[in-house]
């Protein structure tokens, strides 16, 4: 992979993040039934006014507020041929506050960062991201973050075209 390419290959998949309303929804509102909301992706984005999707870690010191949070980076490179980087891991972590774990959704009961996951599987599957290629989810796991917030995180690599 072109090292000149990590930012715009993140950008890429943010902004296929940001095209699925469902996860979008998810992701946005604390409460019951997010499904029947329609919140403005603009205001999830990075630099948007609710913020909550972030092309970098999750800082393990953040306490202030209940939310959700999806955070999509490179955790590490390793360089081949002369500053190229080799075939890199993208990480997917959904951060979630305890308080918010669980939830009802048209009348059924969810855990929420699962059904994000679900939801990031679904936006991907089978669809080449614009300058990227395809991406493959190789594995999950779930991750403890902080006292009030836990996470579960999607690990992804990619096919470049």
């Amino acid at each position: 992979m072109n090292f000149e390419r990590l930012s715009s290959n993140i950008i890429a998949i943010i902004g296929e993040v940001l095209r699925n309303q469902q996860l979008i929804n998810h992701l946005g509102w604390n409460g019951d039934n997010p499904s029947t909301q329609m919140i403005n992706p603009a205001l999830l984005a990075p630099r948007g006014t609710s913020e909550r999707i972030f092309p970098y870690p999750f800082d393990t010191t953040f306490k202030d507020d209940v939310r959700t949070q999806l955070h999509i980076y490179y955790p590490q490179l390793k360089f081949e041929n002369n500053g190229n980087a080799g075939r890199a891991a993208i990480l997917f972590d959904i951060v979630v506050h305890k308080d918010i774990w669980l939830l009802t959704d048209k009348g059924e009961k969810i855990i929420r960062p699962y059904q994000i996951a679900t939801l990031i599987l679904d936006a991907f599957k089978d669809k080449n991201v614009e300058g990227l290629g395809e991406i493959h989810f190789i594995s999950a796991e779930h991750t403890v973050v902080n006292e009030q917030f836990e996470g579960f995180r999607l690990v992804a690599t990619t096919t470049e075209f």
